[in-house]
């Protein structure tokens, strides 16, 4: 069998539904309007197939209902409070209508696509995102000067280089040279990476090269949760004879792997420069939310972002402060549904929810719903 035969992949539009969310959830080069404008089609698609074939699916589950009227509660005291606090700082944020969008995407999505098909899909789209990625990354490594024909793009308040499928951060002028791939920064990108590592590595009990160009897309992220997660994601899904296969590589990189470990201890974890860089911000917004018990919304969230030292670019801290106690305690929720059903799904989800604020990324959503369903998120098993 030729390699072309192996490897292709027919495109449908449900794989297009599938990109859809993937790239509209974690690539920084749509605006927040165009980002629901185009959810709201997409949404709407999916919608009218549900409707226009309802034989074919179960709309509404009883466990749906409690999330859904959960989800709702908290959107619409939060929403509440955002058209108070627009009317007085003015409406510098559309972050209270994308979040909701986000979590009904993945809601029509669970009901559209069953569990292995969107894993498979899911898969099979972040393994050819990751190593056309891979390639142009590995180009400008060795070429840094072509980055500046790049298409320049402004996010979060800096300037950053793409050509869509690789993103290019470039800090205080200077270039970032980590694997952002087709997200805003690495520390997402090893998300998607890791999720379709696992997904990949369930369904064939066995390392491939699409495996193993998603392992060096996740360590070109330097991303230290990414890695982490994929080395876990190794030990649970290879057998004990690939495991000692594998070792002979170790061995012969240990000296690389150990001057990683200890660029990372010193510069990325507890005491570094970078750890007490997102720390600090962190303190100062708990600080602020203990004012705020019910949540401040997004809009007063955005005011204080713009004029004082606070951050929370972990989930966590996120869900509290725009949604209050009742919204940590829904995300708290929907990880404890998803570990009932994976504890190694849970382990990717919750770990990276330390370091990103990403709860109601469409393609996690599904997740919730398909595990709040007992949709088991293995295959058979």
């Amino acid at each position: 069998m030729m390699i072309w035969e192996r490897f292709s992949y027919r495109i449908n539009k449900f794989d297009l539904y599938v990109f859809s969310i993937v790239f509209l959830s974690i690539s920084p080069i749509f605006s927040y309007h165009t980002r629901i404008g185009a959810l709201g089609f997409v949404i709407l698609w999916g919608s009218i197939r549900i409707f226009k074939n309802p034989s074919e699916y179960v709309l509404v589950t009883k466990n749906d209902l409690v999330l859904l009227l959960y989800a709702f509660c908290i959107f619409s005291l939060s929403l509440s409070t955002d058209i108070y606090y627009a009317q007085l700082y003015g409406l510098n944020t559309f972050s209270f209508l994308l979040f909701p969008c986000f979590f009904i995407y993945g809601y029509v999505v669970s009901k559209t696509l069953s569990f292995d098909d969107f894993a498979t899909r899911f898969e099979k789209i972040v393994v050819f995102l990751s190593v056309v990625s891979l390639c142009i990354y590995l180009f400008v490594s060795v070429f840094p000067s072509t980055i500046n024909y790049f298409f320049t793009y402004e996010y979060e308040g800096f300037s950053a280089k793409t050509v869509i499928l690789l993103n290019v951060l470039i800090p205080d002028g200077q270039v970032l040279f980590r694997n952002a791939g087709v997200a805003s920064e690495p520390g997402l990108y090893q998300l998607i990476l890791n999720l379709a590592l696992h997904f990949r590595l369930l369904r064939l009990k066995k390392l491939d090269l699409a495996s193993t160009a998603l392992i060096m897309s996740i360590v070109t992220t330097d991303s230290t949760v990414g890695i982490f997660i994929c080395f876990v994601i190794l030990c649970f899904n290879l057998s004990l004879r690939l495991i000692f296969m594998l070792a002979p590589v170790v061995i012969m990189s240990f000296s690389i792997i150990v001057d990683l470990f200890f660029y990372h201890l010193e510069y990325k974890l507890f005491g570094s420069v970078a750890f007490n860089g997102r720390m600090l911000p962190i303190l100062n917004l708990i600080d602020l939310a203990a004012e705020y018990p019910l949540g401040m919304g997004s809009v007063l969230y955005t005011h204080y972002l713009e004029i004082l030292n606070i951050g929370g670019w972990d989930s966590y801290s996120q869900l509290y402060i725009r949604y209050g106690i009742q919204g940590l305690l829904f995300g708290v929720i929907c990880l404890f549904i998803l570990m009932k059903e994976s504890i190694l799904l849970f382990f990717i989800v919750s770990v990276t929810l330390l370091s990103q604020n990403v709860f109601f990324i469409p393609f996690l959503v599904v997740l919730y719903f398909y595990a709040i369903n007992a949709v088991k998120v293995r295959w058979g098993k």
